[in-house]
């Protein structure tokens, strides 16, 4: 029983853990963009 509920937490926590990272990865994509972009216009300036 014990191991049991240690499996479902530890499922949980790898669930939480991938919808975090997709978070992550939505979230990064325009800074990286934005950076990028204002990188090329100071450096062509």
């Amino acid at each position: 029983m014990l191991g049991s509920t240690y499996a479902r937490q530890l499922e949980d926590a790898v669930v939480m853990y991938k919808e975090f990272l997709g978070e992550v990865v939505v979230w990064l994509i325009p800074v990286v963009v934005l950076v990028g972009l204002a990188l090329l216009v100071v450096n062509t300036a």
